[in-house]
């Protein structure tokens, strides 16, 4: 038995200890505030937008604040609580209420997606609705869609709208369970899942059973864009039109969309991290359920691939993450949540004015901040090296069936990465093993790929996480002569989307128009009979003409961002080949 008065002289001295170990964090905890509040000094300006951040750390909200103003014209701030459109960080709530769904046995994940929504087109090919969580379903994302269809940014877009396009698609991207694409779609039709499965909008089931019991008071799925949220942060970008001074560089852009699934969370820094909270202590779910919601899938092949319910599984400065990022109203919102569940710590940042802004990169100097610093954060010398082998034997034009061509050039010691349909340009660095990348060993990357004589055959991009692996082959450029360039004017529809584009010639450049465009879409030849070109806002890629056995134009079959093989049809084609003699 201790004696009293040892035990009496042993808490003092504990008390004392612990309020001497307060006292001297203290300090280190401001420091850390003060070093976070200097990575978002950018955003911390008058007149112009910012962004909000909240750290979470062992079962605790760490540290929130808020930059710059979630309303320029009004002048309101933004604060930790102030609401955000947050993107596809939107998409793990989805995937979490399906997974409420199937361990309630409402429905199961290998379901066919018919049953639950029988005006989805029967493509021949049985679409699940684990390919849909894993955008592995071959779907054409729908945003590009709308984007094809010749609609704005700021147009109003309404869930039923979407569907409605789906339901027009003939054809799919590739079959369901071979390759990985992130898509848009799935995730809208998981929303319409939900409400099929539970007779609740996605709105009103998250509220309920996840929202409301984790405390989110200020969470939840904007359906209805007449809903007025107070104290939401606005998008803004920037923008040279009338005006003076700091708010003249600022112009508000529209939020018309009430699609939920895939994005449209209103939510706040300060309930993301109280979301993050759940992850190593489930009020809503059990352990079981977080391992399902944080495992990443695989193709049908069992090919393993990044992704799982609505996160990203890769890693950051040598830590294992899940994560999430998203952008709406064409990335003036943009917003990130990273979770690492080595540390149970977590970063969520939003931002309404940030286009050009990295919050990846925002998420690493405040984890840094935090987190001991792992040795698997420095890359290899071998890796890191540069290298001039194979340097004279790069240079060429790159072609992929269904993305955007580009040259590499040599320029004295540079080498050139240039877009062929806008000649924006950018430095490559060729490393000794064989890789180019922007800069940045060790994430995105080209892979040289040699033919049998040793030279430069294609490029093989891998993304970061390895998958999937897109291979551009080396090709040749082709300039069509002016008579292959009037045999394709013309009218070409496509029925899938409603629209019809006027093929014309404008300062001997082919020329894309239709009712709802605004200017043309100029077309860069590359090869015979395929061209590329971007608008404002739209991700116009790669235009292939289709002719009969007289060699005659009979459509046209774009492919862009997401949305592979969509067909317009040439409007009165003559029937017969000797009608053209």
């Amino acid at each position: 038995m201790i004696p009293r008065s040892y035990g009496s002289h042993a808490a003092a001295l504990v008390i004392g200890l612990m309020y001497a170990l307060v006292a001297s964090s203290a300090p280190a905890a401001s420091q850390i505030a003060a070093n976070v509040d200097a990575a978002f000094a950018p955003f911390d300006k008058p007149s112009s937008p910012g962004a909000a951040v909240a750290i979470y750390r062992h079962g605790k909200l760490e540290y929130s604040q808020g930059y710059g103003l979630a309303n320029i014209e009004y002048d309101i701030p933004i604060r930790p609580r102030t609401p955000f459109e947050v993107g596809s960080v939107s998409k793990q709530f989805t995937a979490f209420a399906i997974a409420l769904l199937a361990r309630d046995g409402k429905l199961s994940l290998d379901d066919d997606v018919r049953r639950y929504l029988p005006y989805m087109p029967d493509f021949g090919r049985r679409i699940t609705i684990r390919h849909l969580l894993l955008h592995t379903s071959g779907l054409r994302d729908a945003m590009s869609l709308f984007h094809v269809a010749g609609h704005e940014v700021g147009s109003l877009l309404r869930q039923g709208q979407v569907v409605s396009m789906i339901a027009r698609q003939r054809q799919l991207n590739f079959p369901p369970g071979t390759e990985y694409m992130y898509c848009n779609t799935g995730y809208l039709l998981l929303a319409e899942i939900v409400r099929a499965v539970s007779g609740q909008t996605l709105r009103d089931f998250t509220s309920e059973r996840i929202f409301r019991p984790l405390g989110m008071t200020q969470s939840f799925f904007f359906d209805d864009v007449r809903e007025a949220v107070p104290g939401r942060a606005y998008p803004y970008e920037r923008w040279h039109g009338m005006g003076a001074g700091e708010a003249a560089r600022w112009g508000r852009t529209p939020l018309n969309w009430e699609i939920v699934g895939g994005m449209g969370l209103t939510t706040t820094v300060e309930d993301l991290a109280r979301w993050a909270g759940n992850f190593g202590r489930p009020v809503v779910g059990d352990p079981e359920l977080i391992r399902q919601i944080v495992r990443t899938g695989a193709l049908d092949d069992g090919t393993p691939i990044p992704y799982g319910f609505g996160l990203r599984e890769m890693q950051l400065d040598g830590h294992r993450v899940f994560m999430h990022s998203g952008a709406a109203v064409s990335g003036s919102l943009k917003a990130i949540f990273v979770y690492y569940p080595d540390h149970d710590f977590a970063v969520a940042i939003a931002a309404n004015g940030a286009r050009e802004v990295s919050l990846d990169v925002l998420v690493r100097r405040v984890a840094n901040l935090y987190l001991p610093r792992n040795p698997k954060q420095s890359s290899s010398a071998e890796s890191v090296a540069q290298d001039r082998t194979h340097r004279d034997v790069v240079a060429g034009m790159y072609t992929n069936p269904f993305m955007p061509a580009f040259d590499i050039e040599l320029r004295g010691e540079r080498i050139i990465y240039r877009e062929i349909s806008d000649g924006s340009e950018t430095d490559l660095v060729l490393r000794a093993d064989a890789t180019m990348d922007f800069g940045s060993p060790g994430g995105s990357h080209y892979r040289l790929v040699f033919d049998p004589d040793g030279r430069v055959a294609a490029l093989d991009l891998v993304p970061a996480n390895g998958v999937p692996v897109t291979r551009f082959s080396r090709t040749t450029r082709v300039e069509p002569s002016a008579g292959a360039l009037t045999q394709l004017v013309g009218d070409y529809r496509s029925d899938e989307l409603d629209v019809t584009y006027r093929v014309s010639i404008e300062l001997n450049r082919l020329a894309l128009r239709s009712t709802w465009n605004v200017g043309p879409i100029t077309l860069t030849p590359v090869l015979p009979d395929r061209f590329e070109g971007r608008a404002d806002r739209i991700n116009w890629d790669v235009v292939v003409f289709e002719r009969d056995a007289c060699g005659r134009p009979t459509g046209l079959r774009l492919h862009t961002h997401r949305a592979r093989g969509l067909f317009f049809e040439k409007v009165s084609v003559l029937d017969a080949c000797k009608a053209v003699d």
